[in-house]
């Protein structure tokens, strides 16, 4: 959701953001279909679950702040 927040804006108002704004709402929606695709096969891959668990969390402390 943060990347379709990131597209979004950078469309309505293309002067006002830099395109370093849109790579990151591409590269965010990236992560999130990778991780929401890792979903139905995590039982057979473990360590690529643990992974991006570490990865979720870690980006959700980073962008939003607490636990």
């Amino acid at each position: 959701m943060a990347a379709s927040v990131v597209i979004y804006a950078t469309m309505i108002n293309p002067s006002a953001a830099a395109p370093s704004h849109a790579f990151l709402g591409f590269v965010l929606f990236l992560l999130g279909v990778s991780l929401a695709l890792l979903v139905p096969v995590a039982d057979q891959f473990p360590a690529a679950a643990r992974i991006g668990m570490a990865v979720a969390l870690a980006l959700r402390a980073y962008l939003f702040g607490g636990n």
